[in-house]
Parts: structure tokens; sequence; C-alpha cells
């Protein structure tokens, strides 16, 4: 995400545009996504070790593809 879509306060509508186009890239091309679909958000906190990563996964990971 770039600091200005986390400024504006735009980073749920981005992730979720992410994850719809990455979901219409699994069906078309699952063998591409041996690792699964993740889009990787901002942190919600900074420690004074290490930041977690949060991720928004995809439901339909794993799920059979017609």
């Amino acid at each position: 995400m770039t600091p200005s879509t986390v400024h504006e306060g735009r980073v749920k509508a981005v992730a979720t545009k992410r994850l719809e186009t990455m979901e219409k890239a699994f069906k078309q091309f699952p063998e591409r996504f041996s690792r699964g679909i993740k889009v990787q958000l901002p942190a919600t906190e900074v420690g004074s070790i290490s930041l977690r990563a949060v991720y928004l996964q995809s439901s339909t990971y794993g799920q059979k593809v017609d």
C-alpha cells in the first residue's frame, strides 16, 4: 500500500479490490497460486521489536475450481 492510500483511509477498499482481482486470476490459473491468495495489509501497531504482517485471505483458496 502506498502512504497516501493509508493516510486517506482507502486501505480496505484497495485491499478488497486486490483480493477480487487475485481471486479472478486464481479461477483462471490455479496452478500459479501454490501458496494461496493473500493480500498484505499494513500493520495496525508498531512494536519495539518487530511488525506483524496482517493478511486478507481469499475464501476460495483450497476449493475446487470448475
